[in-house]
Formats: structure tokens, sequence, C-alpha cells
């Protein structure tokens, strides 16, 4: 019985690192050469228990290309579901959750800053991630129902943003210096 424990638990320990986008489709690589190539980065598998990432251990993709469905940064191949792009002052966004490669258990966005982000602030990031989406959507939108339910997400969203982006103004006008 306890044989069978210790086994569970190597393979469980194992499942947490279990290579979620690790080889995508052609154009779901693709997709993620253009989020990452020249961009900051970070690297953290939260399902592996690893250290959240620190400004200090974030990077910045020098080479960045796919080949046969994996995408090699700097010629490493990684997992896009624990890779992380800078989209805000601080903020990085999950390359798997923008690109819908279908990465789960992951933090959509870290937060490196030196203070925490407020609310709105994270709102924004999120915003900003969603916008990047739906705009792809967008793009490749196959039906006129599609575009068009594309732009009306389009629409929703930008409001919100500038909804969000006008209570940070108040909030920053109010905040003693």
């Amino acid at each position: 019985m306890r044989a069978i424990t210790v086994c569970m638990l190597v393979l469980s320990a194992h499942a947490a690192r279990a290579d979620q986008c690790a080889i995508v489709a052609p154009e779901i690589a693709s997709a993620a050469v253009r989020i990452i190539n020249g961009s900051p980065i970070a690297s953290y598998c939260q399902p592996c228990g690893e250290p959240r990432p620190t400004v200090a251990s974030a990077s910045t993709a020098h080479r960045v290309v796919a080949r046969d469905g994996k995408v090699m940064i700097d010629g490493k191949a990684v997992d896009l579901a624990y890779i992380y792009v800078l989209t805000g002052p601080h903020a990085y966004t999950n390359v798997g959750l923008m690109t819908g490669c279908g990465a789960r258990d992951v933090d959509g966005f870290l937060d490196l800053s030196p203070r925490p982000m407020s609310v709105a602030e994270r709102e924004l990031v999120q915003v900003d991630a969603e916008l990047a989406r739906t705009a792809k959507e967008l793009r490749h939108a196959s039906s006129e129902a599609a575009r068009r339910r594309a732009q009306d997400n389009l629409a929703s969203l930008s409001a919100r943003k500038r909804v969000i982006e006008e209570q940070l103004a108040r909030v920053r006008m109010l905040a003693p210096e």
C-alpha cells in the first residue's frame, strides 16, 4: 500500500509539470512568436509550485521561432502555459491564455511591480489582454456573425477600458505625492 501511495505522489508531481502547451497548432505557435518576439518575458510554472518570478528574473526574448508546433525562445523549447509577456507597467500576461492554446491552472497575469497593483490596475491589464485576444478573433473571423460578435466585444471592452482609466486618473489626482 505504501509503494502505491509513493507511486501516486510521484505521478501527480509529474502531472503538475505536464506539458499543457508545449506542442501547439501552427497558427497558435505563429501567434505566440508574434506576441513574444523582442518582448520582456517571465517564466512561471504555477502548478509546479515554482516561486513567483520577480522583475529581476524577467528577461527579453531575443530570438523566437516556431518549429513543428513548438515555440523556441533563444534556442530552448518552451511551454506557452508558463510564459508571460510584459503587457503593462510591471504586468505580465500569460501567453498560453492569450493564444488560446488550452492552458489551465495558471494565473492570467503576474504583477511584478514593487508595490501591489490596485484592483483597477489589475482589471485594466485583464481588459487589455481581452482586447488583444478579441482583436485577433476579429482578424480571423470566418463568418459575418463572428465578425459582428468580435466587433461588439471590442466596443464593449474599449468602453470598459475607458471607464477604468478614468477611475485610475481620479484616484491619482486625489493621491498624495
